[in-house]
């Protein structure tokens, strides 16, 4: 099974919302707060912000360039430019893997062990995969590509599901080698059944698929890009898996010819934060260490694999006109709404969905907090939620305890306070 992780804080709204997590601390390190409040503002040094930071990250932390960090930026770059579920059909309404991808062997794990040697000898340098159904997940639904594979013959349920995965080689010669090599590796392990398929509008895009099987491979290159689909039906309707496919194509590839490749200079030089989210997002830690996981910044398109229930998180995002999210590991999730009215909008949506209203922090304007319901016993960072908003941010936290959700709260609001003119 592939893992996925997210951040604690989408582990519900509530009883509509849902996400796959991992358990993480709730310890954070903490600085004074300084500078004054602005008028017709609180002032934010006398909120009761326990021991966590409110200062910018930039002021606590220097970035360092390295090609680890690097990578890991060019995969959230590259997730913002990878088509979700709902854009290539809306029925694809939940997600099933947000995967970044940096290793060879990661790729051989997700799509077969025979292709981690093709994408390491043309120096594959990063990726992102992700995956689309029509129904909610359970348990052993073999809807995610590797699960399929390794299990053909077990009982399809009545699913239809969308693997996508996109890789970036250093060029385009180095990728249409790995294309042509990949699809032929994967025909090859059961070259007796498998039957080459023609995709007519995408002629250089080669398809596979096995007689009485649910399901389509498709590999191509796309400029430096390698672009593999992974299409699965209740049934073995090869005209409808082709149509399938043909739409992921159809959305997938105007959005790589937009997204310029880049060179390993250019990972080496990527900004962490030129949109300046991550300074405003609550940070415990002291290094910025950026990875698609749980240090991001993303559209909207790159966040919506990463929840089940797109549709619910793709109406917030109309709901605020949100461009931008981004989230720190045990920290916070912040959004920028389209404006300080769109950012009022979302945070009353927010509220509405929330069904047991708790404490909010003392003082902090607007914040409002409340009690999950639908998960018990409670795992830790999911039981108390707490949302605050400053202008044209509005941001989330979460906590196992009530009084730590509210410092959280209030050390949110007092960064974004501070950050608006530190």
């Amino acid at each position: 099974m592939v893992e996925r992780k997210a951040h604690n804080m989408f582990r519900s709204i509530a009883a509509l919302m849902f996400v796959s997590v991992a358990a993480v601390s709730l310890t954070g390190c903490g600085s004074a707060v300084s500078g004054s409040a602005a008028a017709s503002e609180i002032d934010v040094r006398k909120l009761d912000t326990g021991a966590y930071p409110t200062d910018p990250l930039d002021y606590r932390a220097k970035y360092a360039h390295s090609n680890a960090n690097g990578i890991n930026l060019a995969v959230m770059r590259l997730a913002d430019s990878v088509a979700n579920g709902w854009e290539i059909d809306p029925t694809l309404k939940y997600a099933r893997l947000a995967k970044p991808l940096t290793t060879a062997t990661q790729v051989g794990e997700l799509l077969a062990d025979v292709d981690t040697a093709i994408v390491a000898r043309e120096n594959m340098m990063f990726g992102f995969a992700m995956s689309a159904t029509t129904t909610a997940p359970v348990a052993k639904d073999y809807s995610v590509q590797r699960d399929v594979n390794s299990k053909p013959d077990q009982p399809q349920l009545d699913t239809i599901a969308v693997n996508l995965t996109v890789l970036q080689f250093p060029d385009a010669d180095s990728a249409r080698r790995a294309a042509a090599d990949v699809e032929a590796a994967d025909f090859a392990v059961a070259a007796g059944s498998n039957t080459a398929v023609a995709l007519d509008t995408y002629p250089d895009a080669k398809a596979h698929w096995r007689q009485g099987i649910p399901t389509i491979g498709t590999t191509m290159a796309r400029g430096s890009y390698l672009v593999n689909v992974f299409v699965k039906r209740p049934d073995a309707d090869l005209d409808k898996l082709k149509e399938l496919t043909r739409k992921v194509l159809a959305t997938e590839l105007p959005l790589l010819d937009g997204l310029a490749p880049l060179t390993k200079r250019d990972v080496l030089h990527l900004d962490y934060d030129p949109q300046a989210m991550m300074r405003r997002t609550l940070h415990p830690g002291d290094i910025p260490s950026p990875d698609y996981s749980n240090e991001y910044v993303l559209t909207p398109r790159g966040f919506l694999p990463r929840v089940v229930d797109t549709d619910a998180w793709r109406h917030l995002m109309d709901v605020g006109g949100v461009d931008l999210l981004s989230a720190t590991p045990d920290g916070g999730l912040l959004m920028r709404a389209r404006d300080a009215a769109a950012a009022a909008d979302l945070g009353n949506e927010f509220k509405r969905v929330s069904k047991r209203p708790a404490d909010p922090p003392a003082d902090v304007p607007g914040a409002f907090c409340s009690e999950n319901t639908a998960t018990a016993p409670y795992t830790p960072g999911d039981r108390f939620y707490c949302t605050v908003r400053y202008g044209r941010y509005i941001a989330r936290v979460s906590s196992a305890q009530r009084l730590d959700a509210q410092q959280r709260a209030a050390a949110q609001f007092a960064l974004l306070a501070n950050s608006s003119w530190m």
